[in-house]
């Protein structure tokens, strides 16, 4: 036997500490031995499982308080009463001045305040635009997407056909045979090239049978027929998954605790008292709750006496009958620990701080503008979301029928893109961020205006004003105190007072 062949061998056994077969891939591993998931394409792995992840996401909304208070906050933050319209037409682009361009906005956003504010937009004439937001937002996270179809329906009184349709998303499906083979699953139709072709719908109740129909996802000129806003995951992704998906576990065993405590605590809370007498006994107690039934067990018939026990009540039991309490040894302070740590968990999967998910904000003033701001992140990323699928196409699509209508005079609109990117240019605002020391928010705004960091238009958009009709609205007021001869006093930013002007 060589020595060197030994040697060799030795060598070959060596473990080599930077491959991933010693790490995350390794088979020899306890913790990673029998874990063997399987790779699956969005359309294999989402199919599989959209339906009931959708009705346990909305069964956790409707009957779980944690998943009702993260979607709500997150909808009141993000649209809350409606995103709005600043209507900021680029003027060089155009080729107007500046009278012109403000005479422009105006016609625009009076129009669209007419259209937006009714029930006109809603094609089943029950919401304004503001609620088909919130509808729409909903939606999103609890099925996990938006959807709408635009139709053109006109109606006697209406500023524009054009419709809002919201659609329920257990209707997005298709019929069943040959999916597949049209390239068609979860109702989302893809072409040759894998772009998105047709949506299917079906268009019958569940008690009725169904039928089904196909909208091409675009029109004739290039516009969208069908709205469906999801969070993109993956490559390939057709359609969306709950916004709970990730704590839908979480959430149940902790509704689970929750009600035990409840039922633990009102327990605990209840003081009956029992009398007990033996056969002789002739004592009888008035107003017994109690309900007799005859049941069969084993081919006998014997009789069943339910007892109910309600606080302060009192009750005779029967002969030979007793009562005994089993201790559950329930701790109510480790529940309490055990609701925090778990809306850490939750609240970092959904991006929502556990301070900000409880509206517990029980620490320092740093600690609690911190996670405002984290929160407020996820807030802003998923506005844009409702702006650039939902807001923008809507009103593009109304832009166009306003203008081909002649309500508005913008030549060259259809033939010329530049145009009509100009006149479609605005800018979308909603709820501010929350503020816990407004002082402090108010001098950082004083300070960024004399840098010239922000404009006096932003930080009224930022505060979820108007800067026009806040300045038509001072101006009114100026006017009206120099009439009354109101003298006014002028407070700096520290808030000294600095006399009369």
């Amino acid at each position: 036997m060589e020595v060197k062949g030994n040697h060799e061998g030795m060598a070959s056994q060596t473990r080599d500490p930077t491959l991933y077969t010693e790490g995350g891939a390794s088979t020899t591993s306890k913790v990673v031995r029998y874990w063997n998931p399987q790779l699956k394409i969005p359309d294999e792995d989402i199919i599989q499982s959209k339906k009931k992840l959708m009705a346990r996401s909305l069964a956790l909304f409707k009957n779980n308080s944690i998943a009702a208070a993260a979607i709500k906050k997150i909808v009141a933050n993000v649209v809350g009463p409606g995103l709005k319209v600043k209507s900021t037409i680029d003027a060089k682009l155009l080729g107007v001045d500046e009278e012109q361009k403000e005479k422009l906005e105006k016609q625009i956003e009076t129009l669209w305040e007419m259209w937006t504010k009714s029930t006109q937009c809603d094609y089943r004439r029950m919401s304004n635009f503001s609620e088909l937001q919130s509808q729409y937002v909903y939606a999103w996270l609890i099925f996990g997407e938006g959807l709408a179809i635009l139709p053109s329906d006109q109606r006697t009184g209406d500023i524009v056909s054009l419709k809002i349709d919201l659609v329920e998303n257990h209707r997005l499906e298709a019929e069943t045979s040959n999916n597949f083979l049209k390239n068609i699953v979860n109702g989302v139709e893809l072409d040759n090239h894998g772009r998105i072709a047709a949506y299917h719908f079906s268009t019958a109740l569940k008690s009725q049978r169904k039928t089904y129909s196909r909208i091409g996802a675009y029109d004739a000129l290039g516009r969208k027929n069908v709205l469906c806003l999801f969070t993109k995951e993956r490559v390939g992704q057709r359609v969306g998954l709950p916004v709970l998906t990730p704590v839908i576990t979480d959430l149940k065993r902790v509704g689970q605790w929750q009600k035990a405590e409840i039922d633990a605590a009102v327990t605990t809370a209840l003081h009956p008292i029992f009398i007990k007498r033996d056969i002789n006994s002739t004592v009888s107690v008035t107003g017994r709750d109690e309900e007799e039934k005859t049941v069969v067990e084993n081919g006998e018939v014997r009789k069943v006496v339910t007892k109910k026990v309600e606080g302060g009540s009192i009750t005779e039991l029967s002969p030979g009958e007793s009562v005994e309490v089993v201790e559950g040894g329930r701790n109510a302070i480790a529940y309490d620990t055990f609701l925090i740590t778990t809306c850490k968990t939750i609240g970092a999967a959904l991006e929502l701080p556990y301070e900000v998910l409880l509206t517990a904000f029980s620490s320092n003033y740093s600690a609690s503008r911190a996670a405002i701001l984290e929160a407020w992140k996820m807030y802003l990323q998923r506005r844009a979301r409702v702006k650039e699928s939902f807001c923008e196409p809507i009103y593009e699509q109304f832009i166009d029928e306003i203008v081909a209508r002649g309500y508005i005079d913008i030549p060259g609109y259809f033939q010329n893109p530049l145009v009509k990117k100009a006149v479609l240019r605005a800018e979308w605002y909603g709820p501010i961020q929350g503020s816990i020391d407004p002082k402090k928010e108010a001098e950082a705004d004083a300070i960024n205006l004399g840098n010239g960091t922000k404009s006096r238009a932003r930080i009224a958009r930022e505060n979820g004003t108007d800067w026009d009709q806040t300045v038509e609205q001072l101006a009114y007021e100026e006017r009206v105190m120099r009439e009354k001869g109101v003298s006014k006093t002028k407070v700096t930013v520290g808030g000294d007072s600095g006399g009369e002007e």
